[in-house]
């Protein structure tokens, strides 16, 4: 990936997220704005990738389960 391609996955990475704090902030639950986004984040990636690279991508979401770090916010359950 090169510069500008970071570049705007940074910028599509911080509004994203700032739009699930924003949601956060209007009552939604974490939970229900994380299922959210997962949810249609593997129907884009089913719409884009041919079958090998959608099991390729979830193998990978799959392998990450023990590197994703939490955000430094309280949890509440």
């Amino acid at each position: 990936m090169d510069k500008k391609d970071e570049k705007a996955l940074g910028k599509v990475y911080e509004e994203v997220f700032k739009h699930a704090l924003e949601l956060n902030d209007a009552g939604y639950e974490s939970q229900q704005v994380a299922a959210t986004y997962m949810a249609i984040g593997i129907r884009i990636y089913k719409t884009c990738l041919d079958d090998e690279g959608f099991k390729s991508m979830m193998e990978t979401i799959m392998d990450s389960t023990d590197t994703v770090k939490p955000y430094n916010i309280p949890k509440l359950h």
